[in-house]
C-alpha cells in the first residue's frame, strides 16, 4: 500500500509518546498530525480530516473513552478508523472501547511491524468500503436519473405534480427536523412512478379531471404499489419504496402484502408527510384562500407537529405576488399562475406547477417551433 497521502492523527498527552508514534509514523511513511488530548483534537478534526486515529486511552480534559463516543458519534467522522492505544491491559477496558465503535486496540510497548500491520489491514478495509460507496452512490444517482427521465418523457403531467409535491414535502420535513431529508424528496419526486404502467387515455383523464370507469380506478389506485415494486429494487430505497407504498396513509391490515408487513410495523412518518404535502398540492390548486386550504387539510390530518408546519407553509406561500413576465425572465422556483399555452392554444404546462430548469428548457425549444403566450402569469417571492 502506498503510504505517502495517509494522514494519521495521533492522539496523546505525553510529549515522549506523541514523539515515539510520530517518528514510527513517518517511517513507515505516513503523514502525522498531533493532539495532546482529546479536546484538543475535536478542535484540529473541525479543519482537519485523517485517514485514521491513533488515540491514547488515559488522558486530562478528555480521555479516550469520551473522544471515542463523541468520534463515533459525528457522522463526518464515524466512518474513519480508530485504533485506541493505551499501557493498560486489562479485557474490560479493550472491550468498552470496542463496543464504543473502536476498530483496533494495541497496548504498550508495541513492535512498529505490529503498528504497521494493524494500520495496513484497517486502512485497506476502510479505502476499499469508500471506494464501494462512491460506486454505489454514482449507480444510485444514475438510477434515479433514469427514473426521473422517464418520469418526465411519459409524462410532463405527473412529473409536474411530483416536483410542485417534492417542494411542499420537503418544507414540511425541514419544519420538524425530519432526520433524513433526501428520503422524502426523493419519495415526492416518485411516488407518481407507479402511473407509468397506466394506459395513456387514464392518464389523460387524470389531467383533465374527468371520471375514470371502474377498471381505471383500480388500476390507479394500485399506483402506490407498483411504485413500491419499482423502488425497492434500487438501492438504498428501500425506506423510500414504504414512503411510497404508504402515501395515502393505508392502515396496516390484511390488505398490505406480507412482504411490506414483515418489514414495516407502523404507517411511517414519512409517508404522513408525503400524504400532507399531496393533499396541500390538491387543495391548492381549487383555492387560493388560506382559511379553506387550511381547513381542509386539518380535515385529513390529526398530528399536531406536522399540522402546525403545514399551516406554516400555508402562510409563508400566500406570501408571493402575481407577475406577468415574459418567458426570458422566468426563473427556477416561480409558481405558474395559470396554465401555459400555445398561440395555437395546446397546453404546455400546468397552473401551479414549479418552474424548474429543465421545464425552462423544454418551454425556449417549444416557444422557438411554436410560440407561447405571453406575458406569463407567476407566483413570485415577495422582496
Amino acid at each position: 500500500m502506498e503510504n505517502n497521502n495517509i494522514e494519521i492523527l495521533i492522539i496523546d498527552d505525553n510529549e515522549e509518546n506523541r514523539m515515539i508514534l510520530e517518528v514510527i509514523c513517518k517511517s513507515l511513511g505516513f503523514k502525522p498530525q498531533l493532539a495532546i488530548n482529546g479536546k484538543n483534537a475535536l478542535t484540529i478534526l473541525e479543519k482537519y480530516t485523517p485517514t485514521l486515529v491513533l488515540c491514547d486511552l488515559i488522558m486530562p480534559e478528555l480521555n479516550g473513552f469520551e473522544f471515542l463516543k463523541k468520534f463515533k458519534a459525528n457522522p463526518k467522522w464515524k466512518q474513519i478508523p480508530i485504533i485506541m492505544v493505551s499501557s493498560v491491559d486489562e479485557t474490560e477496558s479493550i472491550l468498552k472501547c470496542l463496543q464504543q465503535g473502536a476498530d483496533d486496540y494495541i497496548t504498550k510497548p508495541f513492535e512498529p511491524d505490529i503498528l504497521k500491520a494493524r494500520v495496513d489491514n484497517l486502512l485497506s478495509k476502510y479505502l476499499y468500503m469508500k471506494m464501494e460507496k462512491e460506486l454505489l452512490d454514482k449507480t444510485f444517482s444514475g438510477s434515479l436519473k433514469v427514473l426521473s427521465d422517464i418520469l418526465s418523457t411519459l409524462s410532463p403531467f405527473l412529473f409536474g405534480k411530483s416536483t410542485r409535491t417534492r417542494r411542499i414535502a420537503k418544507q414540511i420535513a425541514e419544519e420538524i427536523n425530519y432526520p433524513n431529508l433526501w428520503e422524502i424528496e426523493v419519495s415526492a419526486m416518485f411516488y407518481l412512478i407507479g402511473c407509468i404502467t397506466l394506459p395513456p387515455e387514464t392518464i389523460t383523464k387524470l389531467i383533465e379531471g374527468r371520471t375514470l370507469i371502474a377498471l381505471e380506478k383500480i388500476m390507479y389506485e394500485n399506483h402506490p404499489y407498483i411504485g413500491y415494486k419499482l423502488l425497492n429494487n434500487i438501492p438504498r430505497l428501500e425506506n423510500v419504496s414504504h414512503i411510497v407504498f404508504f402515501q395515502n396513509k393505508m392502515r396496516m391490515s390484511n390488505q398490505i402484502p406480507e412482504e411490506i408487513q414483515n418489514k414495516v410495523e407502523e404507517v411511517p412518518l414519512g409517508a404522513k408527510i408525503l400524504h400532507l404535502a399531496i393533499e396541500y398540492e390538491y387543495i391548492s390548486s381549487k383555492t387560493t384562500l388560506n382559511a379553506d386550504i387550511i381547513s381542509y387539510l386539518r380535515k385529513i390530518e390529526t398530528n399536531v407537529e406536522l399540522l402546525s408546519a403545514i399551516e406554516k407553509i400555508v402562510v409563508i406561500d400566500s406570501g408571493k405576488e402575481l407577475k406577468k413576465l415574459n418567458l426570458s425572465e422566468l426563473q427556477s422556483g416561480m409558481i405558474f399562475a395559470s396554465d401555459i399555452i400555445t398561440v395555437n392554444n395546446n397546453k404546455v404546462a400546468n397552473r401551479w406547477m414549479e418552474v424548474t430548469s429543465t421545464l425552462l428548457d423544454v418551454m425556449k425549444l417549444i416557444h422557438s417551433k411554436v410560440a407561447i403566450q405571453e406575458p406569463i402569469e407567476v407566483f413570485v417571492s415577495k422582496k
